[in-house]
């Protein structure tokens, strides 16, 4: 199964490390719209990754039940869409897009429910 990946980092610039409020208004206002893009385009947020520096959000198109032959379109779609959108909330960001196979794989063996995407 072919799937589209998008990873989507927001930046912290200008932003105190030690402010978690304004961390944490930046996250929620940027999962506030990234959610709504990908109830939009179909896509679903996988993971966050949080660091010194920014977030990472891991965006997938192509799960089961949202299989579509445009997913690729749908991203690039997606991404200008957010881009706007932070670019109006004054948030910074840089986005990856990439399409390929999946592999799945069940981790750790012994629990079968939990799986893990590798592209």
């Amino acid at each position: 199964r072919t799937v589209t990946v998008m990873f989507l980092e927001v930046h912290f610039t200008g932003t105190d490390p030690d402010d978690h409020q304004i961390i944490l208004n930046t996250i929620q206002l940027a999962f506030t719209i990234i959610y709504d893009q990908m109830t939009r385009m179909l896509g679903t947020i996988n993971k966050l990754y949080m660091f010194d520096k920014g977030c990472t959000f891991l965006i997938i198109f192509g799960m089961p039940g949202k299989k579509h032959e445009d997913e690729p379109t749908r991203a690039l779609k997606a991404a200008d869409n957010i881009m706007k959108d932070f670019h109006t909330k004054n948030l910074e960001a840089s986005i990856g897009i990439t399409t390929g196979e999946r592999l799945r794989d069940n981790w750790p063996p012994t629990t079968p429910r939990i799986r893990r995407l590798v592209t």
